[in-house]
């Protein structure tokens, strides 16, 4: 009887799912990717400005980087100023970053073409950048980690996302650590969906980056990746949306664990397409009812090297009291 019954509960299943999703569905497909709003090219151009100051804290740094999406930026940002003016800070942020990329020019003595140069100039022309100060962060180690024991508002605020490391390995026993630590992290009626594959292997973390794509001029230096999934069977049908919210808040916590234990890490984003996905998965054993949440990069920094800046956005632009 429960074999003949199993199409019928299936279906029943399909349907009670399928109004929720598509309730997401239409949301995201009406206001993703807009281009009409405020927020929304200032979102485009912190995106891009966020990729230009990635590649200033790079030990390797390479002249010329990023060319072609600094003169989108700087061409995009303009028609902001434009319409919008300067009052937002992440504009002033994004103004500090294309500073910053002149100035590590001239700091290497390399000179940057003509058009570049002007473009720069007409843009920076609206605010009231410093000639002679980088605002992406110098740290040495010591300072890097030096609020470990502090109280939360400093050890927070001394945390960044660290993408330089020094090829030497991380012991196995502290990622453990702070992986443990990091199961202080709340979860929906404490479920505890997040499962934790730590990818030590330099081939098959390399594969896996390759299909990230988000970790170009660092890949190489990265001694461990962490991979956070989430077991969907903790859940029900109207809770499609708590694995990633579990798993998010276990990655921020194991963020800051790693900090803890004097480990720098960045976490990756996993927004692939399905055949990278599965990809991943043939290279990683994660069961099929597990979903792959996001990646986080580890490994030793060295004694001296930089971290993004990453200005935030006005409090009142993100704070609502009702």
């Amino acid at each position: 009887m429960k074999s003949l019954l199993k199409p019928y509960y299936k279906l029943k299943k399909w349907l009670a799912i399928k109004p929720l999703y598509d309730y997401n569905f239409k949301r995201f497909v009406k206001y993703s990717s807009r281009k009409d709003t405020e927020e929304s090219l200032i979102g485009a151009l912190t995106m891009a400005a966020h990729g230009i100051e990635k590649g200033l804290t790079m030990g390797n740094f390479r002249a010329t980087f990023g060319r072609d999406k600094l003169l989108m930026l700087l061409r995009r940002g303009l028609i902001y100023v434009q319409k919008y003016g300067t009052e937002n800070i992440q504009i002033h942020h994004i103004a500090k970053v294309v500073n910053d990329y002149k100035l590590c020019h001239e700091r290497i003595n390399y000179q940057l073409d003509d058009e570049l140069i002007e473009k720069i100039n007409t843009f920076l022309s609206h605010f009231d950048c410093p000639s002679d100060s980088e605002i992406q962060i110098n740290c040495t180690k010591d300072r890097f980690f030096s609020k470990r024991s502090s109280d939360f508002y400093e050890f927070s605020n001394s945390r960044h996302s660290c993408r330089d490391y020094d090829g030497t390995p991380v012991p196995i026993d502290t990622i453990d650590k702070a992986v443990q630590l990091a199961q202080n992290a709340p979860s929906a009626c404490n479920r505890q969906p997040a499962r934790i594959y730590v990818i030590e292997s330099k081939e098959k973390m390399r594969q896996v980056l390759n299909l990230h794509g988000g970790n170009r001029g660092f890949a190489e230096k990265i001694d461990k990746l962490i991979m956070i999934c989430g077991y969907i069977p903790c859940y029900n049908s109207a809770e499609r949306d708590c694995v990633y919210t579990d798993c998010g808040i276990f990655a921020m916590n194991l963020a800051y664990a790693l900090h803890y234990y004097g480990v720098g890490a960045c976490i990756l984003n996993w927004s692939v397409t399905p055949e990278k996905d599965k990809a991943a998965r043939n290279i990683i054993p994660v069961p099929e009812e597990e979903v792959i949440c996001s990646l986080i990069s580890c490994g030793n920094v060295p004694n001296k090297f930089k971290v993004c800046n990453s200005g935030k956005k006005d409090l009142n632009r993100i704070l609502h009291h009702i």
